[in-house]
């Protein structure tokens, strides 16, 4: 089974181009997410996770 992956960074976005590409592709599970990355919070140097 072919599994593809399709993200957005906003709400205003639309997935439905990239979903289109993967069916084409061949994938037969797409997973999809519409997140933002600049709400996501990510630890300074030397606070962890680096």
């Amino acid at each position: 089974m072919t599994i593809g992956y399709a993200r957005v960074s906003t709400s205003g976005q639309n997935l439905d181009g990239q979903c289109d590409s993967l069916r084409q592709a061949g994938c037969e599970r797409i997973y999809s997410e519409k997140i933002s990355g600049g709400k996501m919070s990510i630890p300074k140097q030397g606070e962890g996770g680096y």
